[in-house]
């Protein structure tokens, strides 16, 4: 998730290359639907990346939440 809007293409290039090595880690790639271009798109979006800014992520924590017992 970006904490801020890229400025210069270096910037650009930065966040495609976090974003492309963490969906590489988690699997994302590997999946059948997954569209090439997605990052790319996103990324040349000002609406879709300033949305993603103003978006607060739930932790791991909470997102696994409702698979944790509590004794």
């Amino acid at each position: 998730m970006p904490d801020k809007m890229p400025k210069s293409d270096r910037d650009k290039a930065r966040l495609f290359a976090s974003v492309y090595q963490y969906a590489e880690k988690v699997g994302v790639l590997e999946c059948p639907y997954y569209d090439e271009h997605t990052i790319d798109r996103t990324l040349d979006d000002p609406k879709q990346l300033s949305a993603m800014i103003h978006l607060e992520c739930p932790t791991q924590t909470e997102l696994l939440s409702d698979f944790i017992t509590r004794v």
